[in-house]
């Protein structure tokens, strides 16, 4: 069985291939980041997408031609799938913040994370919460909690202070 053929002869005997777009993407608007992405698809003039692809096989060779028309099938059939898929998705890659924007939540992160590790500093980590003093002392080795429950254990503070 042989695959779709999307190829034709023009009257110079040069074979080419030829393939229409999906009516899902065919004449439709492609907005800008589409654009970008998938220049072969779209009309540079009209910001549309093609209605159809047309490439020269540069070979009159009808054995040689057909080789690289089903290259040519594969690659167009990827492109149409990932400009479905990035119309579908919509533009979420630019969600038009600004550097100082990326830098304001980068800040508020860290400032965050800070606050955490500084809680964690002063009122100690959830290790303490996992067993009553009953149960602690069932292991003599584990290292002393203080009862009022507040700091950060020796140990653990060596650990994070590197």
């Amino acid at each position: 069985m042989s695959a779709i053929s999307y190829m034709q002869r023009r009257r110079s005997g040069i074979y080419e291939f030829r393939r229409r777009l999906p009516s899902s993407l065919a004449g439709r608007q492609a907005p800008k980041h589409v654009r970008d992405a998938f220049p072969e698809l779209v009309n540079a003039e009209t910001g549309r997408f093609k209605l159809e692809v047309v490439r020269s096989l540069g070979e009159t060779d009808v054995k040689a031609a057909k080789r690289k028309d089903h290259r040519e099938a594969l690659k167009f059939q990827e492109l149409f799938d990932g400009a479905e898929h990035a119309l579908s998705q919509g533009d979420l890659g630019k969600a038009g913040l600004s550097q100082s924007d990326l830098r304001e939540i980068g800040q508020e992160v860290f400032a965050g994370l800070l606050a955490e590790d500084e809680g964690e500093r002063e009122e100690g980590d959830e290790r303490r919460h996992l067993q009553t003093p009953d149960e602690r002392a069932q292991w003599p080795d584990l290292m002393r909690v203080d009862p009022a429950g507040r700091g950060m254990l020796k140990d653990h503070f060596m650990l994070y202070a590197g």
